[in-house]
This record gives structure tokens, C-alpha cells and sequence, in this order.
């Protein structure tokens, strides 16, 4: 759905419902859990880098374009935030790569890529966005069991990280 779902962003603007920001929700566990709290009755500010989240059309889904690793799209994503009024009762931070996760010798083109997108990226988003989570709203991180030392192995030293 279109950034200009202008039946979303009034209702938004009246913060009527709980509202869910996702980062990485075109696809896996972040577009399962905008369709999860779409049917839990959330209003869903979803986020991709392209914007778009194919076969997902929901009244109360409204799709941002978002690169958590450029600093230009996160000011522009912001900028809509902030334009629309807009508190979040949930941020749910699962955006994420895993480049390197097959791979047993760490490279550092991968491991640059992952640290933007899963530390770096997620940190100062999370900073970012923090003025727009509602009094008494939730912050959420996603992440994976490669992190948990018990699992440390040789492949995905990135993604473990």
C-alpha cells in the first residue's frame, strides 16, 4: 500500500487505535507480525527499503520507505513521522541482514554491511524515533539465536554479532 493511504494517515493522525512501527516488514518475521497485529486491531506503519510490501493491502497498513543504513532516508521517514503527528505504543526493531551467514572465513565487506544494518542502523534509528513511542510504549529488538554464545560458531561471525 502507498504512502498516501489517506484513510490510514486521518486515523493515525487521531491515534484512535494502538499504533505498530516495524522496520524489515516485507517479508519473514517482520511482515508476519504487521499481518499478526493488523488482526489484533494495531494501526501498522510498516517499513522496507523500497516502501512497498508486495500483496499486503490492509486498511490500517501504511507502508514507509525506509534504509535504516542512509541517513537521508531515515531523516525523510522521520520527516513523514513527524508531519503525521504520529506515537507509537510499539516499535518493533527487525530489520536485519545475514550476508555472511553461511559463510565460515569473515569477510569485511559483509561484516561492514551487517554491523550498518543490524547494530549501527537499529541504534541510532531506535534514538531517532524515540520522541515519537508514546508514554508508556514498548521498544522491541529482534534478533536471532546465532547471538546466544551457546550457538557461536564458525559461520556468520557478522550476523552473530
Amino acid at each position: 500500500m502507498a504512502i498516501t493511504n489517506n484513510k490510514l494517515i486521518f486515523k493515525l493522525m487521531e491515534n484512535q487505535n494502538k499504533i505498530a512501527l516495524i522496520t524489515g516488514a516485507g517479508s519473514g518475521i517482520g511482515l508476519a507480525l504487521a499481518k499478526k497485529l493488523l488482526n489484533e486491531g494495531y494501526e501498522v506503519v510498516a517499513t522496507t527499503r523500497t516502501g512497498k510490501i508486495e500483496g499486503s493491502v490492509h486498511d490500517n497498513l501504511l507502508s514507509l520507505a525506509l534504509d535504516i543504513t542512509d541517513s537521508q532516508s531515515v531523516a525523510k521517514a522521520l520527516s513523514s513521522i513527524k508531519e503525521r503527528g504520529l506515537k507509537f505504543d510499539l516499535l518493533v526493531n527487525n530489520a536485519g541482514v545475514a550476508p555472511d551467514v553461511f559463510a565460515t572465513e569473515p569477510d569485511v565487506i559483509s561484516f561492514n554491511e551487517t554491523l550498518a544494518t543490524n547494530l549501527t542502523g537499529t541504534l541510532f534509528l531506535t534514538e531517532a524515533l524515540l520522541p515519537y513511542v508514546a508514554d508508556g510504549g514498548n521498544v522491541v529488538f529482534i534478533s536471532s539465536n546465532m547471538a546466544l554464545m551457546k550457538n557461536a560458531g564458525a559461520n556468520g561471525t557478522a550476523y552473530s554479532v
